[in-house]
């Protein structure tokens, strides 16, 4: 499976190992590529649950969502 998903985001067996190992960053393309790659959400890759995820109100009324 590893093999299918770097050779279909077009990097190097060694680039895909140092995101795993989270020696390098994951940038949100690639990340969005995984999750199409795996054919499922963001939000489930990075387990985004009701519980972790809170609303931040500015004075302009708009809302921010804020992750933890």
């Amino acid at each position: 499976m590893n093999e299918y998903i770097w050779h279909h985001l077009d990097i190097s067996q060694i680039v895909y190992s140092k995101i795993e190992k989270n020696e390098t960053k994951l940038s949100v393309e690639r990340l969005y590529k995984i999750a199409e790659i795996l054919e499922t959400s963001v939000a489930s890759i990075l387990v985004i649950s009701p519980s972790n995820i809170y609303t931040q109100n500015n004075n302009n009324d708009n809302a921010t969502v804020i992750v933890h």
